[in-house]
């Protein structure tokens, strides 16, 4: 699992509300021990402390509410049932997106398989094979198609009309990774070989491209390509 998943993301949101809620307990305690007897100017402070707390709950329900859901569509799937990693696995190796998207895509073309290897899925058509490798990113993407690293950025800032942004994180483009894959496969078939980029997570983009797609874009590619 890496820094620009959706699921690190939420674990570390995960932790950092069960420390403050476990912070803002041992606050309260200690202030109705040793303050007992300001009580009356006290009650909008616990007034405050109450209202964070009962919003730390709710969004950890929220959180775990989605991991169940995740989970469960997991053990359901097609995938589960024919690769058979354990739940546990696919959470840390980062198998429960690759899971949806194969179930997904997995009725169109001749044949179908997935690479746990690139989290990659291989749709082969008469003529013509889709790697489709499938990446969870999360957070504002900025990319150029014609360059080897991708950026998550944060922190805007605005400065005489011009945005900027302080952080910066790079990882290797999932477009340029996917072709490594297939130059090497490349020798193995005369067949047109087809990149594209199956984005999942939580994102804004800001840019299009047409090989970079959701899985609902993917799915109306490949009809298209099954009618033809």
């Amino acid at each position: 699992m890496t820094k620009n998943t959706r699921f690190y993301f939420f674990n570390k949101t995960l932790l950092q509300i069960v420390v403050l809620f476990f912070v803002l307990s041992f606050s309260k305690a200690m202030i109705i021990r040793y303050l007992s007897d300001y009580d009356t100017y006290l009650v909008p402070l616990f007034i405050i402390i109450n209202f964070i707390q009962v919003i730390a709950v709710i969004i950890v329900i929220l959180i775990v509410g989605y991991y169940l859901f995740v989970g469960y569509r997991y053990v359901t799937s097609v995938f589960y049932r024919e690769s058979n990693i354990p739940l546990h696995e696919a959470f840390f190796h980062g198998y429960l997106d690759l899971a949806y998207v194969y179930d997904r895509l997995k009725r169109y073309g001749n044949e179908n398989q997935y690479d746990t290897k690139t989290k990659s899925i291989i749709i082969t058509f008469d003529t013509k094979i889709y790697h489709i490798i499938v990446r969870d990113i999360f957070g504002r993407l900025e990319a150029d198609s014609r360059s080897d690293s991708w950026y998550i950025v944060s922190k805007r800032r605005k400065q005489y009309g011009n945005v900027r942004y302080l952080k910066r994180r790079s990882f290797l483009s999932p477009l340029s990774e996917n072709q490594r894959y297939i130059n090497a496969l490349s020798k193995q078939s005369d067949m047109e070989r087809l990149n594209y980029v199956c984005l999942t997570g939580i994102r804004q983009n800001t840019f299009n491209h047409p090989q970079i797609n959701t899985v609902y874009e993917l799915e109306s590619i490949l009809q298209h390509e099954s009618m033809m």
